[in-house]
C-alpha cells in the first residue's frame, strides 16, 4: 500500500508549482475552509495563513484522511541581516510566541546540501525591521512564519512523523510587503523543484 504524504502550506501560490511538476493530475475538493488537491499517494493541503486557519482547516482534514507524513512547505522572512532571498532551510526547531511548547521536526535525511535552522512562530505579520530584530534576540531564531508550530504540534498530537522546509521570501533589513511581491514567485519555484526532486521522486 502506497505511503500518504500532505504537503501542508498557508497559500496556493506556494503549493501550485509542486503540483506542476508532478506527473499525476490532482482532484480538488474543500475542506473546512482549505483547499485540498488530492493526487497519487501525496496530498497538497493549502490551509491559510496564520495559525487559526491551520489549527481550524489540519484539523478537518485529519477528521478525513491520515497521513504517513506531514511536510510543511512555504516562505520564511529572514530575522538576521546576512540571509539571502531564496536560502531554504530545513527546520529543526520551532518556537512560538504564547507557547512554551517547542516542536521538532524531523531531519529530512534526503537534503543534507541544506542547512538546519530554527524558526519562531508568529501570531501576526512581522513586516518592521525592529520587530524583527526582537524576535531575533528573543528567540535566537533567524526565520519567522506564521503556520508552521501549529501544524507541527497537531502532527504531533496525532504521532505523525512532521518535517519542514522553508524558504526566504524577505530580508530582515528590507520592506517585507514589496520584497515578498517581487520576489515570491522564483522563491517559490525554487522551493517546489527542491521538494519535486528529493522528496517526491516517484
Amino acid at each position: 500500500m502506497d505511503r500518504l504524504i500532505t504537503v501542508v502550506a498557508a497559500f496556493k501560490q506556494e503549493l501550485l508549482p509542486l503540483m506542476e511538476m508532478q506527473k499525476f493530475s490532482v482532484k480538488k475538493k474543500t475542506v473546512g475552509d482549505a483547499t485540498l488537491y488530492s493526487g497519487y499517494n501525496t496530498d497538497f493541503l493549502r490551509v491559510g495563513m496564520g495559525n487559526r486557519n491551520a489549527y481550524y482547516n489540519l484539523h478537518h482534514y485529519l477528521k478525513e484522511r491520515m497521513p504517513d507524513k506531514i511536510l510543511n512547505i512555504g516562505l520564511a522572512g529572514a530575522l538576521k541581516v546576512g540571509i539571502d532571498l531564496g536560502t531554504v532551510y530545513k527546520i529543526n526547531r520551532i518556537h512560538a510566541l504564547k507557547d512554551d511548547k517547542i516542536i521538532y521536526p524531523l531531519n529530512i535525511q534526503t537534503l543534507p546540501q541544506f542547512a538546519e535552522t530554527c524558526l519562531v512562530t508568529s501570531i501576526d505579520p512581522v513586516q518592521s525591521t525592529t520587530v524583527k530584530d526582537d524576535l531575533y534576540q528573543s528567540f535566537g531564531c533567524i526565520l519567522v512564519d506564521m503556520e508552521a508550530h501549529i501544524i507541527g504540534r497537531i502532527a504531533e498530537q496525532h504521532q505523525i512523523p512532521f518535517y519542514c522546509l522553508k524558504a526566504v521570501s524577505d530580508t530582515a533589513d528590507e520592506n517585507t510587503p514589496v520584497q515578498f511581491k517581487q520576489n515570491h514567485i522564483p522563491i517559490c519555484d525554487k522551493l517546489a523543484k527542491v521538494v519535486s526532486d528529493n522528496l517526491l521522486t516517484q
